[in-house]
């Protein structure tokens, strides 16, 4: 495309699709250019786990734009040096399947504007399959992937679920397999309604477990007690399940329990969206018609509800670990 055909195509755009278009390519120079906002090397080894920021003395000495994406970048990925790309003496701020599925949403969001195409069940599935191959192999066994078959199988995924970015109108409205929005009730056709907010609100955190489970599970696999419970001539499962995943269940959970809190602030926009009679929806809509007495009834369930879950948390740690106690 010249010059004057890219500048056509934008000005060609609505407002909004413009801004979501300038949005995604703006974060995907900033991820893909991040280790040329530094000095060279500024990052070192980045390499931590997801869901919490390993580095926090590395990105606070580093310029704001360089801080903001390295933050991201910090506190959604793993960063594991082995699994992400390396240039100007500088870590990238993701690793680089996060890296291709970035650059692939912007790709596929482009080429859906551009060309409007229509999508197919086949197509969809047959993008996502490399990406959940490369990874549940990976995760599952001693099988390593490598840099670029990481950003290309981000690429295919990023690249189908940018073009299908409206998730409601392929899945709902063209290829009519579910409704759009609702609720009805638990019988024997309300499952249908059910299957758009949980594909919303679950891979994300899918995702999250499985990676924390797994880097948890690795790091305690290298311990003496492992050693000793082989050496005593207990069988690999009884290892792994009895003794290994016991002990890293403490991060397990921990982090089941933010998620499960945080899940609310991701399923209220779930229920306004998808139009689900649920808790969150109850707020928006009290807010909306200023019914102060429901909102402030709601909240405090909300929180009620957040302090059950860490009571419960902080009850299995007792379970898990014989040594915490609270008395």
């Amino acid at each position: 495309m010249t010059a004057s055909q890219v500048a056509r195509f934008v000005t060609a755009l609505s407002r909004r699709e413009q801004v979501a278009l300038a949005l995604l390519w703006g974060w995907v120079l900033l991820v893909a250019g991040g280790p040329l906002l530094l000095e060279p090397g500024a990052t070192g080894d980045l390499s931590g786990y997801v869901g919490r920021v390993d580095n926090p003395e590395v990105i606070a000495d580093m310029n704001p734009v360089a801080r903001a994406v390295y933050w991201m970048g910090d506190a959604n990925c793993h960063q594991i040096s082995s699994r992400s790309y390396t240039y100007a003496s500088n870590q990238m701020p993701f690793c680089a399947r996060d890296l291709g599925i970035f650059a692939g949403l912007a790709l596929g969001f482009t080429v859906a504007l551009r060309r409007r195409p229509e999508l197919s069940l086949p197509l969809v599935l047959l993008a996502l399959v490399p990406i959940g191959l490369d990874g549940t192999i990976q995760l599952l066994t001693d099988y390593e992937s490598t840099n670029p078959r990481r950003l290309i199988t981000g690429l295919l995924a990023g690249g189908v679920t940018g073009w299908a970015l409206m998730i409601i109108l392929v899945v709902s409205v063209q290829w009519g397999l579910l409704p759009t929005s609702g609720f009805d009730g638990l019988g024997p056709g309300g499952w249908k309604f059910i299957i758009l907010p949980a594909l919303s609100l679950c891979p994300r955190v899918m995702g999250r477990n499985a990676q924390i489970t797994r880097a948890t599970m690795i790091e305690e696999m290298g311990k003496q007690y492992v050693a000793t419970a082989r050496a005593k001539g207990l069988t690999e499962n009884a290892v792994l399940y009895i003794h290994v995943l016991k002990n890293a269940a403490i991060s397990i959970v921990t982090m089941m329990g933010d998620e499960l809190a945080g899940f609310m602030n991701g399923a209220t926009v779930a229920e306004v969206i998808f139009g689900w009679p649920g808790l969150g929806k109850l707020v928006i809509d009290s807010i909306n018609a200023r019914d102060l007495p429901v909102v402030t009834a709601a909240v405090f369930v909300i929180a009620l509800m957040v302090m059950v879950i860490n009571l419960t948390v902080d009850l299995i740690y007792t379970w898990l670990d014989p040594r915490i106690s609270y008395k």
